[in-house]
């Protein structure tokens, strides 16, 4: 592959592949906005995003993590919520400007809008996107169907199960679930109960070692790192 992946999943929505990630590009009548912007293992992201669309399109992150922003440097601003600032900032340096993306607010697109939810764990400002129109959840990489890694000096699983657990209580809000890796779409349900079943199994973890579980979540096997 020497250029990025492309498809078309409904009107105004595309997934984007770079390499192990899936970067999403939604757009309304006025706005559009690409959903991180994965390793930038190829040049052109925007301008291919725009000539998709035919709009400009804001970039908004998720989370800080360098698989999420690598390509952020044909942007010259990203919505990233402040709890994850400090982590770009060590990462990526001080050109950047940044946007607070906070719980509550939306981020209207023109006959599409998307919710912010704070779902703090893989990072403390982790982010999904609620759009309720289209009863869609776009999770980052709080729900989906592979290693949810929470080992990181930011990472907390109790936070985590609680971002889960409010997600569940959300999902009669939504049908299906984008997330940042591997396969898609998922059914809320199953995808929710697994993880939250994995991260029981880890608060009851020795905490002086480290302890893996395996859970058949139906349609991958998920590995859960306590």
């Amino acid at each position: 592959m020497s250029a990025y992946q492309v498809s078309n999943l409904s009107p105004g929505l595309w997934a984007i592949w770079d390499e192990g990630i899936t970067l999403y590009l939604i757009a309304g009548q006025h706005r559009a906005v690409l959903l991180d912007s994965g390793f930038g293992s190829f040049a052109g992201l925007r301008r291919r995003c725009e000539s998709l669309c035919g709009l400009p399109v804001d970039l908004v992150h998720t989370h800080a993590h360098g698989d999420h922003t690598g390509g952020d440097g044909e942007w010259s601003e990203a919505w990233l919520h402040p709890a994850d600032w400090p982590d770009y900032r060590r990462d990526r340096g001080a050109s950047m400007v940044l946007h607070p993306l906070e719980e509550d607010m939306v981020l209207e697109l023109g006959g599409r809008t998307l919710e912010v939810l704070h779902v703090p764990g893989h990072t403390r400002g982790s982010v999904a996107l609620l759009d309720r129109n289209h009863r869609l959840l776009f999770s980052g990489d709080t729900v989906m169907a592979q290693p949810v890694f929470l080992f990181a000096p930011h990472s907390s699983l109790t936070d985590y199960r609680s971002s889960l657990e409010r997600l569940k209580a959300l999902s009669p809000a939504y049908d299906t679930v984008y997330p940042c890796h591997e396969r898609f779409p998922l059914e809320p349900g199953p995808a929710l109960e697994a993880l939250l079943d994995c991260a029981d199994q880890a608060r009851k973890a020795d905490p002086r070692g480290l302890v893996t579980f395996d859970l058949n979540m139906g349609f991958a096997l998920v590995r859960f790192d306590g």
